[in-house]
C-alpha cells in the first residue's frame, strides 16, 4: 500500500520515504478524499474506505495491521 501526499499529490510507501526524497513534509489528506492505493493492484481508494478494510476491496490483498496505527500521520 502506499499513501498520497497532500501537498505534491505523489504516493509513497510511508512519510518516512516521502520526506527523504522531497523537499516538505508529508501533508495528509482529507479522509473523504483519494489517498491510499493498493500495492498489489493499483487501486485507489478514500482513507474512509481503507479505515473500514483490513484488505483491498478490489484484490482481497491484505494491508498490513500495523499501518492503522499511524492514521494521524496519513490522513486529516
Amino acid at each position: 500500500m502506499a499513501n498520497k501526499c497532500a501537498q505534491c499529490q505523489a504516493y509513497y510507501a510511508c512519510y518516512l520515504c516521502h520526506n527523504a526524497l522531497t523537499t516538505h513534509p508529508f501533508a495528509p489528506v482529507a479522509m473523504a478524499d483519494l489517498g491510499v492505493l493498493c500495492g498489489a493492484c493499483g487501486f485507489e481508494m478514500t482513507g474512509t474506505v481503507y479505515a473500514t478494510c483490513t484488505a483491498c476491496p478490489n484484490c482481497q490483498h491484505p494491508f498490513n495491521p500495523k499501518c492503522h496505527l499511524h492514521h494521524e500521520i496519513y490522513f486529516c
